[in-house]
């Protein structure tokens, strides 16, 4: 089945993209486990297809009241909002920015262990702060970008914010992305008030093409980078670059929906 640049082979949450296509369009069709839209529209700009009889609606999970979602990133925000009505959403941040870091770390393990680790102690945060209402269900995740090979695994976060940005991540592109996979991992930590939590860790594995050296450099220029984990966003005008998606998109923007709605059933 071919959809707007996304050829579907054998299995439906395969994704091989014609980059012209996503150039012209700057979006991608989703399919997402069988379920629909898997990034909002306000992220793509693009009408979003149903590609599937079995469609996911708000009216499939549980009525729960409120839900805190503790990020800053209005994507995840959106992203929620898919699942949960708008009116139930409690946006509510940690209050501590500081985050354990990845240094060190090359094996797959040790990096989910770290990753679930920085999930817990923003649910944490989040649960104890006074804003956060005592019946409220507490959700936080935390996003990486995972290259290289086994057991010499590197992790880029967000790109830094001071002036060489840039070089920063046009180095990212050709040293970990051009012609190689990478995969996008998040933690997302469900806790509840009663002290049960639950969590999961969802992995996408992207690929992307080979070096255009003036189709990044006009990347670049967009500022689309920074603030995004990995240096680029594949809802943006990232998905210029790539050619194959394994998994969850919506992992690859912030928040996996699939992962996200099983946790919320399991609190039923």
């Amino acid at each position: 089945m071919s959809r707007n640049g996304i050829r579907l082979r054998g299995c439906p949450r395969v994704f091989e993209c014609t980059r012209p296509q996503l150039l012209r369009n700057r979006s991608v069709p989703i399919l997402d486990g069988g379920y629909a839209s898997d990034v909002p529209k306000s992220l793509t700009g693009e009408h979003v297809e149903h590609v599937s009889q079995k469609v996911m609606t708000q009216n499939d999970i549980p009525q729960l009241s409120p839900i805190v979602l503790g990020s800053r990133s209005p994507r995840r925000r959106e992203l929620l909002a898919l699942l949960v009505p708008s009116e139930r959403i409690l946006v509510l941040p940690p209050s501590d920015p500081d985050e354990p870091g990845f240094e060190g770390l090359r094996d797959e393990a040790a990096i989910a262990d770290q990753l679930r680790q920085i999930a817990r102690m923003k649910n944490d945060n989040v649960r104890t702060r006074g804003e956060c209402p005592r019946e409220a269900l507490v959700l936080t995740a935390d996003t990486v970008i995972v290259a290289g090979d086994p057991g010499a695994y590197v992790v880029l976060g967000q790109p830094p914010t001071c002036s060489e940005w840039r070089a920063t991540v046009r180095e990212w592109f050709y040293s970990h992305y051009f012609h190689r996979m990478h995969r996008a991992m998040t933690a997302v930590v469900l806790s509840h008030a009663d002290g049960r939590s639950w969590e999961q860790i969802v992995e996408t594995r992207v690929t992307m093409g080979p070096p255009d050296p003036a189709l990044l450099d006009w990347y670049l220029n967009t500022d689309e980078p920074l603030g995004k984990a990995g240096g680029y966003a594949l809802q943006g005008a990232g998905s210029v670059f790539i050619e194959r998606v394994e998994g969850s998109l919506s992992n690859v923007v912030g928040l996996p929906l699939e992962a996200v709605r099983q946790l919320l059933q399991e609190v039923m």
